[in-house]
């Protein structure tokens, strides 16, 4: 899941094979995490294929992430197949009537908006975003006015887009989720604007493996209990300790702590 909402596909793929060789996989959660990566890179037919067989295994009574409604939603609007997503917002729906709060209405808003996106989803995107901001939702808050902003460029509202799309932008690469940074960059650059660099700023480069052994490093853990927490060797650690090092050119876990800090 953190290599799919980072947007790290060669990560993934890596996470993805060798699962497949493990007995007792719950691939439903596998199948969710795959919907978030290509969710996130624009494809949304490959999501939907994934998302509709995580519906397959709920509605047999397999677990499955309840989030993979909310995927399926965006997928299936952007894949021109709306129908497909009429059973997910649904559940969304009774969730906001039974559990109304900022996160619940906002994730039902968003919907509405998705799946009517004539001139009315104005409205429901913009009270969307208003509930997501008061949640502690920050991801979801951010792919929302990157949606709307998405929403705006088609219909011609180039500067309200612009707003949208460089505050979704901003807020998906501090969050790291570079997927979706990147679905934000490259509407922005259809609008003729472009963003920075990734070299702008010196944790781009690094991977999402790399980038949480340098956060826990930075934070005072020692090789081995690193190692421990990811399940891999200490000379593992040492490795992407010497990548990252080289990467962001330093030669110390003090100036680790500082560049983070």
């Amino acid at each position: 899941m953190l290599a799919a909402w980072s947007g790290d596909v060669d990560r993934f793929r890596e996470i993805r094979e060798k699962l497949r060789g493990w007995v007792g996989v719950n691939f439903t959660a596998l199948h969710y995490a795959e919907s978030v990566l290509c969710n996130g890179s624009g494809d949304h037919e490959a999501a939907l294929d994934a998302l509709l067989l995580v519906r397959d295994h709920h509605r047999r009574g397999a677990y499955a992430v309840t989030g993979f409604h909310h995927e399926l939603v965006e997928a299936a609007a952007y894949a021109g197949r709306p129908e497909e997503a009429k059973e997910s917002a649904d559940w969304i729906g009774d969730v906001a009537r039974v559990n109304p709060n900022a996160w619940t209405t906002g994730a039902h808003l968003l919907a509405c908006a998705l799946l009517d996106p004539g001139l009315g989803a104005q409205d429901h995107y913009r009270a969307a975003i208003g509930h997501f901001a008061g949640s502690r939702m920050r991801v979801h808050y951010a792919r929302a006015r990157l949606l709307y902003g998405q929403w705006l460029r088609r219909v011609g509202r180039r500067a309200e887009a612009r707003v949208e799309l460089r505050a979704a932008h901003e807020l998906l690469s501090t969050i790291g989720a570079r997927g979706f940074a990147g679905r934000a960059a490259r509407e922005l650059d259809a609008i003729g604007e472009p963003t920075l660099a990734d070299d702008a700023d010196p944790l781009a480069g690094l991977t999402a493996r790399e980038l949480l052994v340098a956060r826990k490093v930075a934070s005072g853990a020692g090789t081995r209990e690193v190692a421990a927490l990811l399940f891999v060797s200490p000379r593992t650690i040492d490795a992407h300790l010497r990548n990252l090092y080289r990467k962001l050119g330093i030669t110390s876990r003090r100036q680790l702590r500082e560049l983070l800090r």
